[in-house]
């Protein structure tokens, strides 16, 4: 998930976010990401990624390991 400043309009939020995503889509152990934008209550200013991976066997990171690499790439 991704919260930035209130009063953040939905328009920065979303292209934030789909700089984001296209972070994690380049990983090639991601299979599907689904990202939406905005909160429960219509908040603009959040946003949240669900990510699939390949098969645990065709990987060599596990989930944890995974979420890891990609904080760091979205650090750099």
């Amino acid at each position: 998930a991704l919260t930035m400043p209130p009063g953040t309009s939905l328009r920065a939020m979303s292209e934030k976010a789909r700089e984001i995503d296209r972070v994690i889509r380049a990983n090639p152990e991601v299979t599907t990401s689904l990202l939406t934008v905005g909160g429960r209550n219509g908040e603009p200013n959040e946003a949240t990624f669900f990510v699939e991976l390949v098969g645990r066997k065709k990987r060599d990171k596990n989930t944890s390991q995974m979420k890891d690499v990609i904080r760091k790439q979205l650090a750099a």
